[in-house]
């Protein structure tokens, strides 16, 4: 972690409405009182990076929230999980440099969790393509699509550190 700011941005971007996690500790408290917490968030913020995260960090508080107006039966509920706001801005600072560290390795055809990208952005280069490619005679288009919205759930953290290994990113983000 290399700047208090970063953490200070973090704390006043909080939504104070929100609702605080297993360790108490709400976003009004670190909104209000960013200036005299930063500090000891910064320090924390180290320790946790180049040690370990808290359990209590890693914990979550599963709370069930109406779906509609009258809940009648359980499925009328949803889970939601609280977890910690602290390790919640710790992860964002992570995140934004991880993006920077990897930003001109990505694939420039990847849509999916990139900033002002969208899957309107890419239907149209699909459309594009197979648009240029059409224009000459006796051709064809051939076209794949796979969806992966659950693939996080299957990556193995240990392949995924290598590769993160491999990209040359810096071993304090994975």
């Amino acid at each position: 972690m290399k700047y208090v700011s970063d953490i200070e941005k973090q704390f006043k971007n909080l939504n104070s409405r929100k609702a605080a996690g297993p360790d108490h500790i709400s976003p009004l408290l670190l909104k209000t009182c960013c200036k005299q917490l930063c500090g000891v968030y910064y320090h924390l913020f180290n320790r946790c990076i180049s040690n370990h995260i808290p359990s209590l960090w890693k914990s979550a508080t599963i709370i069930p929230v109406p779906k509609n107006n009258t809940p009648k039966v359980l499925n009328d509920f949803r889970p939601v999980s609280l977890t910690p706001v602290p390790f919640k801005c710790l992860a964002r600072i992570v995140l934004k440099q991880l993006k920077k560290e990897t930003a001109n390795k990505l694939d420039e055809f990847q849509f999916a969790y990139r900033e002002g990208r969208s899957a309107e952005d890419a239907v149209l280069t699909v459309i594009n393509s197979v648009s240029e490619h059409l224009e000459n005679s006796d051709s064809c288009a051939r076209a794949l699509f796979i969806d992966f919205s659950s693939a996080f759930n299957t990556i193995k953290p240990a392949i995924l550190i290598e590769k993160l290994k491999s990209l040359g990113i810096s071993p304090i983000l994975y």
